[in-house]
């Protein structure tokens, strides 16, 4: 079936000055073409320093129209505001894309998105998440900070990067070389799909004329050595003109043919100083053919780059016939290895670089051959027509993963059960008693004839509202009384109660129109939406202060474009409640903020959310300029433990925009600048510039609200309006010290808590959450042995007393003592490996074996009998209540349990390091007591860890976004045999775990008590 398919990338055919990827975009996209499918590019006009793709755009920079490319390719090309700015600092701003891909993404069936960290992407990628079109991430070499610009990239993955990263559909490794890179990044196994560069054949298919290059630079019939690529630092071109110095060859000539992007002055430098200006030609850029011309005429090409994930230039080489010598720091050499055509040498290794090259010089005659067999493999592999099958391959599988359906075909509402359509409304009630009486009635008016109830959670209320509301009870209305542990806490605690699959949510003080209901509901139909938000409007009868709320909100809601979002809000929403249970509900952590992080949560699990306009309320905001400053205060902390989570929210999402989330920087910036000039003038200095700098910065602030203001007061017809600049600048004083408090606690480690945003409140607890919990009935009992003949009995004994519905399997990793005879008599399943390969492997082999048999969890202990049965139960509960993936056993959870000798002290810094680096608190590094929820089954049977399994394990689940918790058990004395974890083997994990925290590039921004 045709798709229609959209390639986003910062530049595109004719941007030879960029290397590869506009190349590799133009081949595929034509190819895709070919097969059939609808193919459309957006772009911008990038060509190179000095000049943009033709036609030139007028001096306004407007959008062109779209341009049909060979094989009806269709191109959207947008103007950069500044081309040299593009090519010096890779800043690509395309004026008009955004209006382009709001007004036609939803056309779209899937996207591909080229190379990391441009703005292209960042904006293709934010507006095909609202269209619920999937798309594909294709980094090329880019996703690593590697090079230049270190912080600058840094910075841009915390804003924008890794969320582009994480909303991907699938993210495209070119080799095995760049697999093993956005692995170690953090990018789920699950997510990474291996598919090479596609080659465009159709440049090969005449043969290029010889001399023609050696004649346009006048170069004779000396040997030549060729470079053809970007001049950048990791290229390693110095490497090469210090081995072309080390040849035995006066003769030769050495040409450097690419484009300055940051390491041409210096290589211009080394041949000077290595006296070989005479025998160096410089090229430049060579596009379309000449490029061709000059890999036909060298006798060898040599690509000494590091991070080099692909490399297209020496399998071009290949196909004109020059043989190639390529570094092997990554991609490239393993694939020269495996076609052959060249030499694969050590990564900045002169000496050996020297001696390939002139042995390939010596002996150009015996290369032909091999060069020509080399040739034929990269056609059959590499062919654009070949690699462009696999592509479409999977844009189909993310196509059909995107349009998924329920597991069974969902009934027409005539014949869908009555509870099926229920709905259950959750009110968490504090200190309500004036608003809540008008909340519930609004409420009961939501009566459609479907199942409906209503649950009000009095979280503690100190003013009555449990008087109010036990007399507003009734058959509808049941009163669940909480324990005053947050706003979040109560919602848990309602979802646990809640009969219906539909969850709306209202708080105490909102007060919803007719009809309200049935918008929200009917959105929820669609099974890939899991929560749907209604519009707060502005009461025009409230307080000045409450209307001033109100309009910034409904002004915000105002900008959003079409009805995909990436957060709802709580108080005036519906949720579907299996997906609430699915994500674990609410963090009771939190205070203000609590509805953001859940938004994130549902968004990461693959569910939409979605903004019904005519699905009006009005919230009865606080009224007064003290209460407006507590309820902002809160707002600014709430948001700061939000972002402590989600690094990637720093800049807001579609409610809470990136300009509301600069203000208050700006006013911190404007405080050190008045602090600078205060300390100036107390010491004589100069003083003025920094006042005015700090005036400058409110009085922008000023400006910007007051322009919104008038905006939202023409727009709405209320002057309230127009107080803007003065109340939002008092808001951003509450932000900035909601800032100052939060990073004053964060420094001296005082742990955050709900009361802390939300007051008052007491610490919050978690809850387990409700009933809709997975069956998890069929349980796997592993046992990994080796050489355990004379414990086996008494274990597997002891599994059949204790836990008789568990079915056994033994994995028997290479005995070589009685083991194998010892199984045979137990009536147990068992599994033997040919040789030890460690217990990571055995545990692989049988959770292969638990998921083709449809296992829904999976328990592994060991075989020596140090695990105890009876704490095996105890272990299955966070999985059949659905609060975890993985439950690992911990021998130090409970903190009576001591130990003293070196091994523990390596198991704590360990567990010390573990918890730094996964977000949660690790006790038992090396425990192998675990149970598997049918997810981490799944995973592992491909990906369980096979070096030092344990401690990877941790690092695994939480680098895969799978939920692990602790529980605690009895430890005993093994039964027979000894340890594997000797001090040495812990020492060697330690190490490795240690190199993780320096490479691992962490998204944490907290520290351990505050992890996700």
């Amino acid at each position: 079936m045709p798709l229609r398919i959209l390639h986003v990338t910062p530049y595109s055919a004719g941007a030879w000055a960029y290397g590869g990827i506009p190349r590799l975009t133009d081949t595929l996209t034509r190819e895709l073409a070919r097969l059939g499918h609808q193919v459309s590019i957006c772009t911008t006009d990038a060509c190179d320093r000095s000049r943009r793709l033709s036609p030139v755009p007028d001096k306004r920079l407007s959008p062109r129209e779209p341009t049909v490319l060979e094989d009806g390719v269709v191109q959207h090309v947008f103007p950069n505001v500044s081309n040299r700015l593009a090519y010096h600092g890779q800043c690509f701003t395309p004026i008009g894309m955004r209006e382009f891909l709001r007004k036609h993404a939803r056309q779209f069936d899937v996207a591909h998105v080229h190379a990391c960290r441009h703005v292209p992407g960042v904006v293709a990628a934010r507006e095909l998440d609202f269209a619920g079109v999937p798309y594909i991430l294709a980094p090329n070499g880019t996703a690593a900070r590697i090079e230049r610009r270190l912080l600058t990239k840094r910075v841009f993955d915390y804003f924008w990067g890794d969320r582009v990263v994480a909303s991907a559909a699938a993210v495209v490794a070119v080799s095995q070389a760049e697999r093993d890179q956005l692995t170690t990044m953090g990018v789920p196994v699950a997510k990474i799909v291996q598919i090479p560069n596609p080659i465009d054949l159709d440049e090969f298919r005449d043969p290029v004329p010889a001399g023609l290059f050696r004649k346009r630079f006048e170069l004779g019939s000396a040997p030549i050595v060729l470079y053809l690529g970007k001049l950048t630092p990791r290229k390693r071109v110095d490497v090469l003109v210090k081995a072309f110095a080390k040849l035995a060859r006066p003769e030769a000539r050495l040409v450097i043919a690419g484009n300055d992007m940051g390491a041409g002055g210096e290589v211009r430098r080394l041949v000077r100083a290595l006296d070989l200006e005479s025998r160096t030609t410089f090229t430049g850029l060579l596009e379309q053919r000449e490029r061709l011309e000059a890999l036909a005429d060298a006798d060898v090409t040599v690509y000494p780059s590091q991070h080099e994930v692909f490399g297209l230039v020496p399998i071009e080489a290949l196909l004109c016939g020059s043989p190639v010598v390529v570094a092997d720091d990554s991609g490239c050499g393993q694939i020269i290895a495996g076609i052959g055509g060249g030499h694969v040498v050590a990564l900045g290794d002169v000496l050996t670089l020297a001696s390939a090259i002139d042995g390939i010089l010596s002996d150009a005659g015996a290369w032909r051959a091999d060069v020509e067999q080399a040739a034929r493999r990269a056609r059959a592999t590499y062919g654009g027509r070949i690699v462009a099958e696999q592509v479409e391959a999977l844009y189909e599988e993310v196509c059909r993963r995107a349009t998924r359906v329920s597991p069974q075909p969902r009934k027409a509402k005539k014949d869908q059960p009555p509870e099926a359509r229920g709905v259950s409304f959750l009110v968490p009630v504090r200190n309500g008693a004036p608003w809540i009486a008008a909340t519930i009635a609004a409420i009961r008016a939501q009566r459609d004839g479907r199942p409906m109830e209503i649950l009000a959670i009095d979280d503690a209320s100190e003013d009555g509202s449990d008087r109010v509301l036990a007399a507003l009870a009734g058959r509808d209305l049941r009163v669940i009384s909480g324990a005053g542990k947050g706003a979040a806490a109560a919602m848990n605690l309602g979802l646990r109660y809640a009969r219906y699959p539909i969850i709306c949510q209202v708080d105490q003080d909102v007060v919803i129109e007719r009809g309200w209901m049935a918008r929200l509901v009917t959105e929820l139909e669609d099974p890939l939406v899991a929560a749907v938000q209604g519009q707060y409007v502005n009461d025009r009868r409230a307080h000045w202060t409450a209307r001033v709320m109100a309009l910034d909100l409904q002004q915000r809601y105002a900008s959003i474009a079409g009805s995909r979002i990436d957060h709802v809000c709580t108080g005036n929403s519906a949720y579907r409640a299996s997906a609430l249970r699915e994500v674990g509900g609410f963090d009771e952590r939190l205070g203000y903020g609590y509805d953001n992080d859940l938004s994130y949560r549902l968004r990461a699990a693959g569910h939409r959310l979605v903004f019904r306009r005519d699905a009006r309320s009005r919230h009865a905001w606080r009224e007064g300029l003290t209460a407006f400053w507590r309820q902002q205060y809160g707002f600014g902390y709430g948001r700061l433990e939000v972002v402590a989570k989600h690094p990637s929210r720093a800049t807001g999402d579609a409610v809470s925009p990136a300009r509301m989330m600069l203000h208050p920087a700006v006013m911190i910036l404007a405080f050190v600048c008045g602090a600078i000039a205060a300390a100036s003038a107390a010491l004589g200095g100069a003083w003025l510039g920094w006042t005015w700098a700090a005036a400058g910065l409110v009085a922008a602030l000023g400006v910007e609200r007051l322009a919104a203001g008038i905006a939202a007061s023409r727009r709405f017809g209320d002057r309230a309006a127009l107080l803007f600049p003065i109340m939002h600048l008092y808001r951003d004083l509450a932000w900035v010290a909601a800032c100052v408090v939060w990073t004053s606690r964060r420094v001296i480690g005082v742990r955050g808590l709900p009361a802390d945003s939300m007051r008052p409140r007491t610490p919050a607890a978690s809850l387990p959450l409700p009933a809709a919990r997975p069956a998890v009935r069929h349980v796997l009992g592993l046992i990994p042995a080796h050489n355990e003949a004379t414990t086996l009995p008494a274990v597997i004994a002891e599994m059949r007393h204790r836990c008789p519905d568990i079915d056994l399997l033994v994995i028997d990793d290479g005995s070589t003592d009685e083991t194998g005879e010892i199984l045979a008599g137990l009536d147990v399943r068992w599994l033997r490996l040919p040789s030890r390969m460690g217990v990571g492997s055995a545990m692989r082999a049988g959770l292969r074996y638990a998921s083709q048999l449809g296992y829904h969890a999976a328990v592994r202990l060991d075989g020596d009998g140090q695990h105890r049965a009876g704490d095996i139960e105890r272990m299955l509960a966070p999985i059949r209540q659905g609060r975890a993936d993985v439950v690992l056993g911990s021998r130090f959870a409970d903190h009576g349990t001591r130990s003293v000798g070196p091994v523990r002290l390596i198991q704590s810094s360990l567990a010390f390091c573990l918890s730094a680096l996964t977000g949660r608190r690790v006790t038992d590094p090396t425990s192998g007591f675990c149970a598997l929820s049918r997810r981490a089954i799944r995973l592992l049977a491909d990906h369980h860890p096979t070096g030092y399994p344990e401690p990877e394990l941790q690092l695994f689940l939480s680098r895969n976004r799978l939920v692990a918790v602790e529980v605690p058990v009895r430890p005993r004395r093994r039964l027979g045999g000894r340890t594997s974890l000797t001090p040495v083997r812990l020492t060697a994990a330690g190490l490795r775990v240690l190199l993780a925290m320096i490479i691992v590039p962490w998204r944490r921004a907290v520290g351990i008590a505050d992890g996700d």
